[in-house]
């Protein structure tokens, strides 16, 4: 484990996250590949293979599809709607797609989920374009999924889908979720940790009984 950079500690601790999301070459400089994950996702097993899925489709850098929005408009829509722009984000979004579009880029781009990246971290186009989303990160939004598509466009890294969109439908993560409070999140977060030995499965198990009983129960009082 790297103790965190002196020369980030000035920096807000949603932006030193960033920094080491973006920059796995600053940090794994002997690595030749890199995967990120957010810190409510769990590693189920050995998923070495996600990189040769990645290095079999000719790419440098591959992200799951976003799982519900398709293109940068759709999420700076979805964003105001459901109130996760700050009011700076607010104040720079329209000026941020007007920048994109006057340079060129296409409408069309797909939407990533930016929780799990997979780097060819040494390739320069990587690189480059890491360099340019951290950029755009201080002088835009700092909602990371709107500016990746057109860093990976302008620098035309070879970039490409994973197969999945949402780590729960998958044999190599799972989430826990960090943003349910009460019964429902000790229910998520036992259930991310059944396959962490027999008390944990266990607890799994009684945890989904308790909620699909709470479930019916609850349906028969709103009939």
């Amino acid at each position: 484990m790297l103790p965190i950079s002196k020369s980030l500690k000035h920096l807000p601790p949603n932006l030193i996250n960033r920094h080491y999301k973006i920059f796995p070459h600053l940090y794994l400089p002997k690595s030749d590949w890199s995967i990120y994950i957010d810190g409510n996702i769990r590693i189920l097993g050995d998923f070495s293979d996600l990189i040769e899925q990645v290095k079999c489709k000719g790419a440098a850098m591959a992200c799951p599809r976003h799982p519900w929005r398709y293109n940068i408009f759709d999420e700076a829509e979805a964003c105001l709607r459901i109130n996760k722009f700050s009011e700076k984000d607010k104040r720079l979004i329209d000026q941020q797609l007007a920048d994109y579009r006057a340079a060129g880029m296409p409408d069309n781009l797909p939407l990533s989920g930016n929780y799990v990246i997979i780097r060819a971290h040494r390739d320069y186009r990587v690189q480059e374009a890491m360099q340019l989303w951290w950029d755009h990160l201080q002088r835009y939004t700092q909602r990371d999924q709107i500016s990746l598509p057109y860093v990976i466009w302008k620098k035309e890294v070879p970039f490409c889908l994973l197969s999945w969109e949402v780590p729960l439908h998958n044999r190599h993560f799972t989430i826990i979720s960090h943003r349910r409070p009460g019964l429902l999140g000790v229910f998520n977060y036992l259930k991310a940790r059944r396959f962490d030995g027999r008390f944990w499965r266990l607890s799994a198990l009684a945890a989904g009984r308790i909620s699909k009983a709470s479930y019916s129960i609850s349906k028969r009082f709103r009939k």
